[in-house]
């Protein structure tokens, strides 16, 4: 009622805790031996409309999940150590030391490293629906001098650009944090090589 005059405070979460009570009752009422064969109508109708929103919703972007397996899947494993540089950094640090072994916070004074990876996902948190995927320009800001660009990966899901240099060179987190690929400030993992 509160939606119709503009003021909406409804947060479907909070009411997860009253959908099985909720569910009981309707049930209940709709099985109720007066109800009768209304009853299974809307019974049915009950199930055919949830079934469809179902379906419909998961078709919707602005429902799906980040997709961190096909990122890593793509980022391959580490010949020697190297560091990732993941937009956005306030979700980006866990997944990626869930599904990479050997990977931990860059100390704040940087590392050695021979392979930079950066890598931006979509981030759908600026408004519902509103999902997008960060994409590099043509002129991609290298990690630092040294570092060439050797892959690149536009998915759907994700940008990955991959920087490699022919020695293991130091890098830091100003720098590395600039050649983000999203405007949100990243997070900088290193990644030993091997694991």
């Amino acid at each position: 009622m509160l939606a119709l005059i503009g003021s909406d405070y409804l947060i479907a979460r909070n009411l997860i805790g009253g959908l099985v009570p909720a569910t009981i009752v309707v049930a209940a009422g709709l099985a109720a031996p007066r109800a009768g064969r209304l009853g299974l109508a809307a019974a049915c109708a009950l199930c055919a409309l949830c079934a469809g929103a179902w379906i419909l919703g998961a078709g919707e972007a602005k429902f799906k999940r980040e997709d961190w397996r096909s990122a890593v899947t793509a980022l391959g494993p580490a010949a020697g150590d190297r560091v990732i540089v993941a937009t956005p950094g306030w979700r980006g640090d866990r997944p990626l030391r869930w599904y990479l072994s050997g990977t931990s916070p860059l100390p704040p004074g940087g590392a050695r490293v021979s392979e930079v990876a950066v890598l931006g996902m979509a981030d759908s948190r600026d408004a519902p629906g509103d999902v997008r995927t960060p994409r590099a320009g043509r002129e991609a800001r290298p990690p630092g001098s040294g570092f060439q660009l050797v892959g690149r990966v536009d998915a759907e899901r994700f940008t990955l650009l991959r920087y490699r240099s022919a020695r293991p060179l130091a890098v830091t987190p100003g720098p590395l944090q600039r050649s983000r690929i999203d405007e949100v400030d990243a997070a900088l993992l290193l990644q030993r090589g091997g694991r």
